[in-house]
């Protein structure tokens, strides 16, 4: 026993090194990682420090990277040592090429801690201005930014300013962020409706298990008001925002009218969830059941569609080139985005998925795990916020699974039978994305299901399906009604087995549990921790004895 476990260890240690090395050889996949964990840990400490504008402390962690980095240059021997046919060298040029990328990571580390100490200070910075605006009557003009999160009692609308808002001395400048507005679920509001709220102003608090003031400042909110009253003008009178984005969910709402006129809830909204990534509201039952069986991801506003629709067309496309049916997927997905609205979270899983389908359309099907980590570095340089976005994890969460945990799945299988090829294209995508997503939709939802990962394997082959159907009928409406109400049925009919399927896991009241917020950190932490180690140890490597990265000498 205690062989066999010295065994699985040292493979452990030899595979383990060898990613290490291989992210050593690539320095583009190296400083991007490096980035994205810098950005990460530098809002974990800088959120936790007062006065964190003092220059000076970043300049000196920079530094002291740059130093530590030379001073155990003797570790590398260590960490990577020398193979033959490396293209390390030892000597002079192995401690210049040392020095140089000590001083790259030091850099990027640098810009990493500067891009969050300046976010960290612009947080500080307004929530210093917007205590002059609380606790007493404002009138402001403004504009509805985006699309009303509906609640079963009331509605959230974010607000932006359309002039500085003035009192006294004290001047809240219009782009200091967004107004969250609480008013009740039965208005009706359109995006880019200019309106004047009347109300009281007051800083968000946190409640004792959920730091939702935090969760607000990521969305760039500092203030609420709630009960207003208000005045609002007519679209067709006055309307402000982006044109473009208002003429899609203008589009955007008149078909899910139409959804709604031949589809019965609750298949209606979850058909305009899975389609256009609009949170609908369900029934506190229904909404209870589908936490419990683990689909809460499919319904929400998550870039988690998006990896359902390229599996999809990689099976409906099978048959043409694979230059040709790249291009045709970078096509639909964002035809997908218009559809959504150009919805934000939907628009960042199109980049990040359109970064993958690039690297594929090379030839180098290798290149995804590197443009994968870069993408991202990219997106959290710009905007370093989106690093707590949901949909924004869940799509590259999601995408991490195809790439890593399906080839393990596909192996397995191979080893054992090469029948089933359903298993090949339904189940194992669904059980890959579904376990790489655990983690994140853990910490979003709290809830931990045992029935996660079969009733995803159940019904996401069919909600593949519903997609593909949703879609033909909503492009035949206008051309043959009739050939488009016999693909709404079959839309609906799977949309029905979705509900019974949740509804009859629901109903057995076990195998979920709610987490409490103390424990999520931790919880996510440990299934993370494991999907690395189980990739890292089962990943098939193609020649593994005379693979690069994996021998010592």
């Amino acid at each position: 026993m205690f062989h066999k476990l010295e065994s699985i260890f040292n493979v452990f240690i030899r595979k383990a090194r060898g990613v290490v090395r291989y992210i050593n050889d690539y320095k583009g996949l190296q400083l991007s990682v490096i980035y994205i964990i810098s950005t990460y840990i530098s809002f974990g400490i800088l959120r936790n420090i007062k006065g964190i504008g003092t220059i000076g402390l970043i300049c000196l962690l920079s530094m002291s990277v740059v130093v530590g980095l030379i001073l155990f240059l003797p570790l590398r021997n260590i960490f990577l040592p020398k193979r033959r046919g490396s293209i390390r060298e030892d000597g002079p040029k192995g401690r210049v090429h040392f020095f140089a990328t000590s001083v790259v990571i030091a850099v990027t580390v640098f810009v990493a801690v500067v891009k969050a100490a300046l976010v960290c200070n612009h947080s500080v910075d307004v929530e210093q201005m917007v205590r002059g605006f609380t606790g007493c009557q404002h009138s402001f003009e403004g504009y509805i930014y985006d699309e009303p999160d509906r609640k079963h009692r009331y509605q959230h609308i974010e607000f932006r300013l359309l002039e500085d808002l003035v009192v006294g001395d004290e001047i809240l400048d219009k782009n200091h962020g967004y107004i969250l507005v609480k008013t009740e679920n039965y208005e009706k509001f359109s995006v880019g409706q200019v309106c004047t709220f009347t109300g009281t102003l007051v800083e968000p608090e946190g409640f004792e298990e959920f730091d939702y003031k935090q969760y607000l400042k990521n969305n760039n909110i500092f203030l609420i008001m709630e009960d207003p009253t208000f005045y609002c003008w007519d679209i067709s009178q006055r309307r402000a925002g982006n044109t473009i984005k208002n003429y899609l969910i203008d589009l955007k709402e008149r078909i899910i009218k139409k959804v709604d006129l031949i589809v019965q809830e609750p298949q209606s909204s979850l058909l305009v969830g899975i389609l256009f990534g609009k949170k609908r509201l369900f029934s506190t039952e229904f909404d209870k059941n589908v936490r419990v069986a683990g689909v809460s991801h499919i319904v929400s506003a998550s870039g988690y569609n998006i990896t359902i629709l390229v599996l999809i067309l990689n099976k409906i496309l099978f048959f043409l080139p694979k230059k040709i049916k790249i291009i045709l997927g970078l096509i639909v997905i964002w035809l997908f985005a218009i559809f959504s609205g150009f919805s934000s979270s939907i628009v960042r899983a199109c980049i990040m998925s359109s970064f993958s389908h690039i690297a594929l359309l090379t030839g180098r099907n290798n290149t995804i795990h590197i443009t994968l980590p870069l993408a991202s570095a990219i997106f959290v340089f710009f905007d370093p916020l989106i690093i707590y976005d949901i949909g924004f994890l869940l799509s590259i969460s999601a995408t991490l699974g195809l790439v890593y945990l399906l080839p393990i799945f596909l192996s397995f299988k191979e080893k054992l039978t090469k029948k089933y090829k359903f298993l090949d294209e339904y189940v194992f995508p669904t059980m890959s994305c579904t376990i790489s997503t655990l983690p994140i939709s853990v910490s979003t939802f709290k809830t931990f299901s045992m029935w996660s990962v079969p009733v995803n394997a159940m019904v996401l082959p069919v909600i593949e399906g519903t997609m593909l159907w949703g879609v033909l009928s909503l492009l035949a409406n206008g051309i043959h009604k009739p050939l488009s109400l016999f693909f709404i049925s079959i839309a609906n009919l799977q949309l029905k087995y979705f509900e019974y399927t949740v509804n009859i896991i629901g109903k057995l009241n076990i195998g979920a549990w709610e987490i409490p917020d103390q424990n999520v950190f931790f919880i996510s932490l440990i299934l993370t921790l494991s999907i690395i180690l189980i990739s890292i140890y089962h990943y098939p490597v193609e020649n593994e004895k005379y693979n690069y990265y994996l021998k010592d000498r």
